[in-house]
């Protein structure tokens, strides 16, 4: 995957028990994909331990916002729950859903936008400097919004923000929740591979149930702050 275009471009150097990692440069502000429900809850006990070094265990991966303690099957990575106290986490569904569509300052009684631009009508999918607005990164009309490296860089939508001012929560990659359904875990945000032009895979009423052992080249995560003091937001990674 350090080569493969569509992949997340870790780099590795040194020699065995000296190895360092780096991702290429061209894809440090791509969000990371190939991620297993797993990696991405272990790298939220990494934050929420405060980036330690060291080898997995209790105190950098394994507890910590969730308690993991190695798993890695599906049964055991479907029982891992949020901990009480957590700093970051893997947004809930309904998290994850508030934060793409509702908008109180919408004067009708429904506050939820159809799409995570802000927008009610279906976006476009064109990579264009400035953004003019409701665009995202899907496969649309028979194009990428990007062919090659397929995962536009976070900000490459600057003017077609949720309401909430989080970015790429449509398209680009999917993002886990922690959320159950039907024996997996929902998956919301669809990816650059999604094809629509009429609203029904990237709109709101869509979403993925996927076992969280699957690692797919459409599928990221995005982290929520729940720091005491803050409001929770949310990033992609």
């Amino acid at each position: 995957m350090s080569t493969w275009p569509t992949g997340p471009r870790i780099q590795r150097t040194g020699s065995s028990g000296n190895y360092a990692y780096s991702v290429a440069a061209d894809y440090a502000d791509r969000p990371i994909n190939f991620i297993s429900w797993g990696d991405a809850a272990r790298f939220v006990n990494w934050l929420h331990n405060g980036q330690p070094i060291g080898a997995q265990g209790p105190a950098t991966t394994e507890r910590g916002a969730y308690t993991l303690d190695g798993a890695t099957t599906d049964t055991a990575l479907l029982a891992v729950t949020r901990s009480p106290g957590a700093r970051f986490a893997l947004p809930t569904e309904n998290e994850w859903y508030k934060a793409a569509y509702f908008d109180p300052t919408i004067t009708a009684a429904n506050k939820y936008w159809s799409f995570g631009t802000r927008s009610n009508t279906t976006p476009s999918n064109q990579l264009l400097m400035p953004d003019p607005g409701n665009n995202a990164n899907f496969f649309q009309n028979n194009a990428y919004s990007l062919p090659g490296f397929l995962r536009t860089n976070v900000g490459d939508f600057k003017n077609s923000p949720g309401p909430w001012g989080t970015f790429d929560q449509m398209g680009n990659v999917g993002e886990w929740t922690e959320t159950v359904r039907s024996g997996a875990f929902a998956v919301r945000g669809e990816s650059y591979s999604t094809g629509d032009s009429g609203g029904t895979q990237l709109g709101y009423r869509f979403v993925r149930n996927v076992a969280p052992t699957d690692e797919e080249t459409k599928n990221g995560f995005r982290v929520v702050s729940l720091m005491a003091g803050t409001s929770a937001s949310s990033s992609p990674q």
